[in-house]
């Protein structure tokens, strides 16, 4: 009954012994005997004597009670009592375990693992065999002993979506016929119905047992924004009590550190199933956001990643001055500019100041060519866009100018070609139809859209490739080429309408929004038909934010139809400069709960199950040592009851008497494990930047392979051991104090016996290690009291640039700075060829550079990125690379020159297209 403590026992049989308590209670009134009287004359000569040992004519009450519950102790810990037993069935040969295991399940994944653990010890001592199938990634079911499939179980994860009904029927159809028993462990929704054709197989094959999840499931759908304010529903999966929910708005702050933007508290009431939320904020705040996510929920569907559908890109406008007249509509940039101002914000100021800015676009409209464009160009090689317009002033510019101008796609040839009107044979032309490839399909063309003016250009070899739109008759209206990362778009006319009526048509907007890289002003993501779109960021079941490297791209279609699967988990996807969104947002009706048939036995899990045969058998063996003192002192023997009490005080209570101190239980734990150390420095804010970067390496580390480190440790160079540390990561500080002779010798010496040194000086240096910054100072005064080998910057070939990753440059925050390694011998070189130290088995035992790699690695508790680098998705591929030089390294260090032996060359040989 509900309230009541139930316990039953596995052997209840022994608990007749109970029965005998009685007798035993007797028998122990009757020990010792009653003493026999005889009349004995010489007695007489001991009266007056007192006897100092005394015994009892019988054992005192209270010691009969103790040595009888003592046994009542051991005979009923020897019945086996179990506290809050589950029902169990009649179990058949086999026993499927059905686990859902989709998103919905991870809030209580790690309770319900649990408890199939449990289940799957039980199968066991009944000699079942055991299948398991997760209905989110269904594969043929094969029953085998429960030990084996011990391992299987602790690998599984939830996964970011729904569970694959239809696949999972077809599984279970191909073992239609056999006998089994089912145990499911559910998240507890109907997912409309799907369940119930499953529920009528499986009970035809035998008993079904249910562990469903109770916890209440909340998730974000349906974002919406106008108006400056953007809203969100939210939505739970039963008619739940009152409760209150944050509502977090995560994005970047000015200095570019993600943190939490907005936050909003909304208030549920008893039976509310759904709720719209609104966050009202300035048009810079909402446009930094990413994501949207409910706090203390970790499953995907609290998770809403933002792609462009509330970003502000900020663009810079730069154009000739305007006519004598000075009306609006003459000016050259009037319609970029109202075309843009709903979406966009711009910034003003000299180029310099813009370019320190660093905008998401450049536009020139009617501008001469720089006489320094270097600053520009290098803006654009980083990633930037430059979208220039034709117009009178570049027309009639010199030649010799336009032909040395880098910042044009192609060479123009000088002056303008009229369309129309009385000095031109040509009639104003249309714009040719977009090619299926280019960045302008599926945009319609308005029919009355006509150029009458247009700047031409030089022919040359790659004059073709270069055109993305064209007249007519076939010359060009736009021309691209790419710059490094970023790219010049050209128009061959204006701006405004003197040239064309272009401008005043929606196309103008469309194609500005194609042309741009960071498509920061666009309220939905169009979805080519046949276009295939890369994932960039994506989410697991607990709803963290994962690489996606190792995903292939998908097709448009699925985004379109919102379809998920282990090739499409929900996350951020990429297509030509492009970003959409791929989340769940499931609707009430898909967490509406599931109604389970009565025929189905409902496992009670709010009562756990406890074996208290060690409890009872515990309170037996206390009773018998209690009785041995009772009966010692009882006796006047005190002394030994009181040396077997003092014995058993010290047993439990050990007095630290060694030959030397323990050692403490960080040291303890960092020798039992990988554990990566950063030297303190004693600047506080550099300290916690270097745990948080080993951190985050770490986690890192753990995901991708099978190396799992501990928890990052400080190490005091004068009072730490260094050997329990396989790498040393040294942030420089500007005030570093100098080391003692001691910190030198310990250095020095785990630098000779394996231990490899790292340090950062984090000043960006540009490639002369010479250079006079405050960090490279304090680094040769270092260097002067420790044994540095002879350095070189890593050379071709280095077993870094293959240990785990193929690379080719090592970049952190900055990427430009060399890294330095310990020298390579001539004699130091493997029968491959290729370079490494003989010295502590390859591994070089000190690094230097100057890339911050602390700043690229370091990451918060939840594992989110703590600093910027680089900008947009350009700056997360640079992280991506610091990191897996992180990693590169980290394998360098515990698997010295493995990667150098002669039978890995032909394959990595291979890879790199030699």
């Amino acid at each position: 009954m509900p309230g009541w403590i139930v316990i039953a026992f596995s052997a209840p049989w022994v608990l007749w012994g109970l029965l005998l308590l009685p007798l035993l209670w007797i028998l122990l009134r009757a020990l010792p005997p009653a003493p026999v009287q005889k009349l004995f004359p010489a007695v007489g000569l001991l009266l007056g004597l007192e006897d100092e040992t005394q015994t009892s004519a019988q054992a005192p009450w209270w010691l009969l009670i103790l040595r009888s519950l003592a046994i009542a102790a051991v005979l009923i810990g020897f019945a086996g009592p179990i506290l809050n037993p589950q029902t169990q069935l009649d179990r058949g040969p086999d026993l499927l375990i059905v686990v859902d295991g989709g998103w919905a399940s991870a809030p209580e994944f790690e309770f319900q693992r649990d408890v199939l653990k449990a289940d799957l010890r039980k199968a066991a001592r009944a000699g079942q065999r055991v299948g398991v199938m997760l209905t989110t990634a269904p594969s043929p079911i094969a029953f085998q002993s429960a030990q084996a499939l011990a391992q299987e179980i602790e690998t599984l994860q939830p996964r970011p979506y729904a569970p694959e009904w239809a696949q999972v029927n077809a599984q279970l159809e191909a073992l239609r016929g056999a006998k089994f028993d089912t145990l499911w462990l559910s998240d507890g929704l109907n997912y409309d119905g799907a369940r119930q054709d499953i529920l009528q197989r499986l009970r035809a094959a035998g008993a079904v047992r249910l562990i469903s999840a109770q916890s209440e499931v909340l998730a974000l759908g349906d974002l919406q924004y106008a108006a400056g304010q953007v809203s969100l529903s939210l939505r739970r999966n039963a008619h739940g009590s009152d409760r209150s929910v944050g509502i977090l708005g995560i994005g970047r702050d000015p200095a570019g550190t993600r943190t939490v933007l907005l936050r909003e508290t909304v208030n549920l009431i008893a039976g509310e199933t759904e709720q719209e939320i609104r966050f009202k904020a300035p048009t810079e705040i909402l446009s930094r956001l990413e994501r949207f996510e409910i706090e203390g929920q970790d499953h995907a569907a609290a998770l809403y990643l933002l792609g462009n559908q509330i970003k502000r890109a900020e663009v810079a406008l730069f154009g000739a001055p305007a006519s004598a007249e000075n009306l609006d509509l003459l000016d050259p940039l009037h319609f970029v500019q109202k075309a843009l101002a709903p979406k966009v914000a711009f910034i003003t100021g000299a180029l310099e100041q813009v370019l320190l800015a660093n905008p998401d676009l450049i536009i020139w409209a009617d501008m001469l060519p720089l006489a320094d464009p270097e600053p520009l160009l290098n803006w654009v090689k980083a990633g930037g866009t430059l979208v220039r317009f034709a117009g009178p002033r570049l027309a009639a510019a010199n030649p010799a100018a336009l032909r040395e101008d880098p910042l044009l796609p192609v060479v123009l040839r000088q002056g303008g070609r009229q369309l129309g009107g009385a000095m031109s044979w040509d009639q104003p032309k249309a714009i040719e139809p977009f090619a299926l490839d280019g960045p302008f399909a599926g945009l319609t063309l308005p029919p009355d859209i006509r150029v009458r003016a247009q700047v031409l250009a030089q022919p040359s070899p790659n004059l073709a490739a270069r055109v993305i739109a064209r007249l007519q008759d076939g010359t060009p209206l736009i021309t691209r080429k790419e710059a490094g990362s970023g790219q010049i778009v050209f128009w061959h006319i204006t701006a405004n309408t003197d040239w064309s009526n272009l401008p005043l048509s929606g196309l103008f907007l469309d194609m500005l929004n194609r042309l741009n890289a960071a498509r920061g002003w666009q309220d939905e993501v169009p979805l080519a038909a046949g276009s295939v779109w890369s994932p960039v960021q994506v989410l697991d079941g607990r709803g963290k934010i994962v690489d996606a490297d190792y995903l292939p791209g998908i097709a448009a279609e699925l985004l379109q139809q919102r379809r998920f699967g282990a090739l499409s988990p929900p996350g951020l996807y990429e297509f030509k400069g492009q970003l959409a969104s791929h989340n769940l947002e499931p609707k009430s009706a898909d967490l509406a709960p599931m109604i389970w048939p009565d025929w189905v036995q409902k496992v009670d899990i709010t009562q756990q199950t406890r074996d208290l045969s060690g409890w009872f058998l515990s309170v037996a063996l206390i009773g018998l040592a209690v009785d041995v003192l009772a009966s010692l002192a009882l006796s006047g023997r005190t002394i030994i009851a009181g040396a077997i009490l003092a014995t058993v005080t010290l047993v439990h209570n050990p007095i630290a008497v060694h030959a030397q101190n323990r050692l403490p239980s960080d040291v303890t734990a960092a020798s039992s494990t990988v554990t990566l150390g950063h030297v303190i420095t004693g600047d506080p804010k550099l300290d916690l930047l270097a745990f948080q970067a080993l951190d985050g390496l770490s986690r890192r580390m753990g995901e991708r392979t099978s190396v799992e480190p501990g928890q990052p440790r400080g190490v005091n160079l004068d009072e730490d051991e260094l050997a329990l540390f396989p790498l040393l990561y040294w942030l420089i500080s500007p005030d570093q104090p100098a080391l003692s002779a001691k910190a030198a010798d310990k250095l020095n010496g785990f630098m000779q016996t394996g231990g490899v040194l790292f340090i950062d000086t984090r000043d960006a240096d540009l490639g002369q290690i010479t250079s006079q910054s405050r960090e490279n100072q304090v680094l040769r005064r270092l260097a002067r009291i420790l044994d540095v080998p002879a350095l070189e910057p890593v050379p071709e070939g280095h077993v870094l640039t293959r240990s785990f990753y193929l690379l080719q440059d090592f970049p952190g925050r900055f990427r430009n700075g060399p890294l330095w390694v310990a020298k390579s011998m001539a004699t130091d070189v493997g029968e491959s060829g290729l370079p490494f130290q003989v010295r502590n088995d390859g591994v070089t035992p000190i690094l230097i550079g100057s890339n911050d790699w602390a700043a690229a690695w370091a990451v918060d508790r939840q594992g989110r990125a703590l600093y910027p680098v680089g900008r947009g998705y350009i700056g997360e591929r640079q992280r991506e690379i610091a990191f897996r030089f992180g990693i590169n390294l980290l394998m360098h260090v515990l698997t010295g020159n493995y990667k150098s032996d002669q039978v890995h060359v032909p394959a990595l040989l291979e890879r790199l297209g030699q």
